[in-house]
């Protein structure tokens, strides 16, 4: 044919890899097929499936089929691609290499990075002009003289093949009978004793050894080109493996679940008759001095800003004012702590002889007009924008009936708003964790003389 005359004029180099033979199908259109004996014909000259090509990619050379696969696809999108790649069971050449791999194929380009020379080899390809009988096998997937494998024989003797001809016949007639219920036990098929009298599986009998060997012989060839051409993607070992699996985040995530419900039930426990937030008492005290039992009508709330900009949020507010540690909001967003709707915490200040219970919310809008009356503090950004859903929208005025408060770094400068608000600032270091407590100690201060003073 055309491709054996190009190939025996000399044109094509086959002892490189057939990608020149690729090439010229990409500019003639020629027709090249993959047969059942799994290998890639260009006309007569045939290549085994698995030929590694010059064509390489990170991981190492492509095959012959991948090239000859992705020619066949070459019009469809790289995802419709993969998928056929998947479905078929090919390679695929990867989204990288599609580009510089066309140009090639194409002529565009003489050479690529990509070309690397493979060891040399001293197969060539087969054609039908060239193959003898005594040179290659018949049904062989690779080009190998038959000398230099084991021969099987699969003709059996003449008395054997009658036998296995016709054990095959009554097999096959048997697969044509309509399908026949087993027969049921009757009366008289059963001894007095109650025993069935129909033959045991025991005592049929058995198939011959002979005719067993020769079936298994007739199917060798079959068998021998399905198993190489099967990919075995997993075993029995392999899907019993995994990689070493760690819950340490899931106890954690565990034991936080667990202290949060602990809070809400509390909360629930507590909760007013108008629905507002569970942590907020509706009863009044009376006086500046706050001792013993009236300690526990006391409910103070504390409201933080929503930007994740600000220095305190809900995510490090209870950490900071509880645990007199602070530790950024973006940070701990970072690492996967999640945001309460209102946290609660029990601190004993001065003033008084037993902890009270401090509830932070950062949704002053969820309080009733009555329960602003438990603010006792309020951090802000600084932005007048935050508090366009409170109860007193404007700063001046908010700060006039709550205690408000800055947080910051020490050497940062304070913006033009917080110096025109009735605020307090607390500045705390950037780097010297242990100074925080100084910071929260001023802050509970305040908060102390607030409640005595104002409730």
């Amino acid at each position: 044919g055309d491709w054996e005359l190009v190939w025996e004029r000399g044109t094509m180099d086959w002892n490189d890899d057939p990608l020149t033979l690729l090439r010229e199908v990409k500019r003639t259109g020629k027709e090249v097929i993959l047969d059942d004996k799994g290998n890639i014909c260009f006309g007569n000259i045939k290549f085994p499936r698995k030929t590694l090509t010059r064509f390489h990619s990170k991981t190492g050379p492509y095959t012959l089929d991948t090239l000859w696969f992705f020619l066949k696809q070459e019009g469809k999108k790289h995802s419709d691609y993969v998928k056929q790649c998947q479905r078929l069971q090919f390679d695929f050449v990867s989204l990288t290499d599609r580009a510089e791999l066309l140009k090639y194929l194409d002529g565009r380009i003489h050479t690529s990075s990509k070309l690397k020379d493979l060891p040399p080899t001293t197969e060539q390809p087969s054609t039908a002009k060239r193959q003898r009988p005594q040179e290659i096998e018949k049904g062989s997937d690779i080009i190998e003289p038959v000398s230099k494998r084991p021969k099987l024989s699969v003709t059996p003797k003449t008395e054997d093949g009658d036998k296995l001809k016709e054990a095959k016949d009554s097999f096959a007639a048997s697969l044509e009978k309509p399908f026949q219920a087993a027969p049921s036990v009757s009366i008289s098929d059963t001894s007095q004793d109650g025993s069935s009298q129909l033959p045991a599986i025991d005592d049929l009998p058995e198939p011959d050894e002979d005719i067993k060997q020769t079936f298994i012989k007739s199917d060798a060839d079959v068998t021998r080109s399905i198993l190489d051409r099967e990919r075995v993607l997993e075993s029995r070992v392999t899907v019993l493996q995994t990689e070493k699996k760690s819950f340490t985040a899931l106890y954690k995530r565990m034991r936080e679940l667990a202290s949060q419900e602990e809070e809400a039930r509390h909360n629930r426990s507590q909760n007013n008759s108008r629905g507002g937030i569970a942590t907020v008492g509706n009863n009044r005290h009376e006086g500046k001095g706050h001792q013993s039992g009236a300690d526990s009508h006391i409910k103070p709330i504390v409201i933080v800003p929503k930007s994740i900009q600000a220095m305190i949020t809900m995510l490090n507010a209870k950490m900071f004012l509880e645990k007199d540690a602070w530790e950024s909001p973006a940070e701990l967003k970072r690492k996967g702590v999640k945001k309460n709707r209102s946290v609660a915490f029990k601190k004993t200040i001065k003033g008084f002889d037993r902890p009270l219970l401090f509830t932070v919310i950062d949704t002053p809008s969820m309080l009733s007009e009555n329960q602003w009356k438990d603010v006792v503090a309020v951090f802000t950004s600084g932005a007048a924008w935050e508090f366009k859903d409170w109860r007193w929208k404007d700063p001046v005025e908010l700060f006039s009936h709550v205690q408000g408060y800055y947080l910051t770094f020490e050497d940062e400068k304070l913006p033009p708003s917080i110096q025109s608000w009735n605020v307090k600032t607390i500045k705390i270091s950037r780097r010297k964790r242990h100074l925080d407590k100084s910071a929260v100690s001023f802050f509970w201060d305040n908060v102390s003389r607030f409640i005595q003073e104002k409730k």
